[in-house]
């Protein structure tokens, strides 16, 4: 499951940031950009339960000095397009 964390603080490393996470679980992929002038975070999680867990403690707690925001990000699923025979 992808993760998205905002308002991090200018101290915040993908470091920082994986071992905030790994204490819930496996994270495959960490990356932090900054988005309109705010620094975010976008994690990956190998399973789906260790990151809502994650979400539902570290959201709304500090972090290098800022409260965070954390949400699971949701990707899009395209629809299966038919096969029709000619």
């Amino acid at each position: 499951m992808k993760i998205r964390v905002e308002n991090l603080s200018d101290r915040v490393t993908g470091e920082i940031l994986k071992d905030a996470f790994s204490d819930f679980g496996e994270v495959t992929h960490v990356e932090v950009q900054e988005e309109q002038n705010n620094k975010i975070g976008i994690l990956k999680m190998r399973y789906n339960q260790d990151a809502k867990a994650a979400i539902n403690i570290i959201n709304g707690s500090p972090l290098e000095g800022n409260l965070v925001k954390v949400f699971p990000i949701y990707e899009k699923r395209r629809p299966k397009r038919s096969r029709s025979k000619r």
